[in-house]
C-alpha cells in the first residue's frame, strides 16, 4: 500500500481514493457541499411529492403554492440546523485556539531569560 499527494483542482480538503481495482473517487470541499445540499433537497423533494400523490390531476394554484411553501420550510429548517452545527464547530475551534494561545503564551513568556535556539535559514 503506497500513499501519494496530489492537487487536482483550486478546492481545499482534497482526497482521492483509488480502490484495488482502479476505480478513482475524489472528492473536496465542494464536492462534499454539493453532496450535503443535494441530500437536504431530496429530503425535502421526497415529502414534497407525498403531498401530492394522487392529486396529480386536480392540482390547483392553491395546492402548488402550498406544497413550494412546505419545500422551502424543509429546506429552510434543515440548512439552518446544518449552519448551527457548523456554527458550534467554529466556536469549538476557536475555544481550542484561545486555550492553546493561552497556554503558548505563559509557556513562552513566563521566562524572559530562557534562551531559544536559533532559527534555521
Amino acid at each position: 500500500c503506497r500513499s501519494g499527494y496530489f492537487t487536482v483542482n483550486e478546492h481545499v480538503d482534497q482526497v482521492i481514493i483509488v480502490s484495488s481495482d482502479w476505480e478513482i473517487d475524489h472528492t473536496d470541499n465542494v464536492s462534499i457541499a454539493r453532496d450535503v445540499a443535494a441530500d437536504l433537497m431530496s429530503d425535502c423533494e421526497r415529502i414534497a411529492k407525498k403531498s401530492l400523490t394522487g392529486k396529480t390531476k386536480n392540482i390547483t394554484t392553491k395546492t402548488a403554492m402550498q406544497v413550494i411553501e412546505s419545500l422551502v420550510e424543509c429546506a429552510e429548517g434543515k440548512v439552518a440546523k446544518e449552519i448551527d452545527v457548523a456554527n458550534e464547530e467554529v466556536l469549538f475551534q476557536e475555544r481550542i485556539r484561545t486555550t492553546m494561545g493561552d497556554h503558548w503564551e505563559n509557556y513562552t513568556c513566563a521566562d524572559k531569560n530562557m534562551t531559544m535556539t536559533e532559527p534555521k535559514d
